[in-house]
């Protein structure tokens, strides 16, 4: 199997990116519906409200909102978060892409990176291509909106996320998502052509 990640900040279009690669034929998962899954397991959900009172469980749920707050308030908040959690989100990847053959590709959408050395990142480290994905404020701004995320939200999320020159650190590829959608096919294409 072959792994193909794709990086980026919120509303930077990750998504559009990995559906191209998807219809090019790769396996396409999305880490943030893994870790949807991984928080319905009960020895993930007391490890997880261990680390504060703000975050709330009733009846074998998380609040999703208040998990938000509590995840967005800073970064060392979500870094401990994910230390929990990203395990057994590795362990549901490894469980969905063990049948896969060694001629095979999987796009991964991973939202979550934060920075670290490519070699530390328990996902990124077995990565064959990172493809990096960056785009205008102005841009993002207007995915957020077209999401329903206004932008004191959306602004509020970006700053628990990495910096420019930490996702290009780990790129073998950058995708300038900042123009039209047959220039993003294109620069897709290119890059499918060349790694695959």
């Amino acid at each position: 199997m072959k792994a193909i990640y794709v990086i980026g900040g919120i509303c930077n279009g990750k998504s559009v990116v990995c559906r191209y690669l998807e219809g090019k034929g790769a396996v396409y998962i999305n880490l943030d519906d893994l870790s949807q899954e991984v928080l319905e397991k009960p020895e993930v959900l007391d490890k997880v409200q261990s680390l504060s009172e703000e975050i709330e469980i009733k009846d074998g749920k998380i609040d999703k909102d208040k998990l938000s707050q509590y995840l967005f308030s800073n970064t060392m908040t979500t870094h401990k978060f994910d230390k929990i959690v990203f395990p057994f989100i590795k362990d549901a990847l490894d469980e969905k892409t063990k049948n896969l053959g060694d001629d095979d590709y999987v796009v991964v959408e991973y939202t979550g990176y934060y920075g670290q050395p490519r070699e530390e990142d328990i996902f990124l480290k077995e990565a064959n291509t990172v493809i990096w994905v960056e785009s205008s404020f102005k841009d993002k701004l207007a995915r957020g909106d077209k999401r329903g995320l206004p932008p004191f939200e959306l602004t509020w999320r970006m700053r628990v996320q990495p910096f420019d020159e930490e996702y290009e650190a780990v790129a073998d590829y950058v995708i300038h998502n900042n123009s039209t959608e047959e220039a993003l096919d294109e620069r897709v294409a290119d890059i499918w052509a060349s790694c695959c």
